[in-house]
């Protein structure tokens, strides 16, 4: 079920939250500004940005384990522990900036 409560609401977090975005970026490019246009390329940046990070770390991966034959609980310690740790960097910089 594609409407279920959890992705209704993801949907409607992200649609006020645009908007919200959309805003903000209208009174910092002017009124000439095409928000829409602009938030698209944003976002298309951003999620090709995701794609090519998480397609790096999946090819390291399938090169470590296969290639040289690291335990695969080594290799999730791994990654999670460095997720954990730009997580961690991330929030410490929110708080004290």
């Amino acid at each position: 079920m594609l409407w279920a409560a959890p992705n209704a609401l993801a949907a409607a977090f992200g649609l006020i939250h645009g908007l919200g975005f959309s805003n903000y970026l209208r009174e910092l490019l002017g009124q000439q500004s095409r928000p829409v246009l602009e938030l698209l390329a944003f976002n298309v940046g951003v999620e090709l940005g995701q794609v090519l990070i998480v397609s790096v770390i999946l090819a390291l991966g399938a090169l470590l384990l296969r290639g040289f034959g690291v335990a695969r609980r080594d290799w999730v310690l791994a990654v999670s522990g460095a997720a954990l740790g730009v997580a961690a960097l991330l929030l410490l910089q929110q708080k004290y900036a």
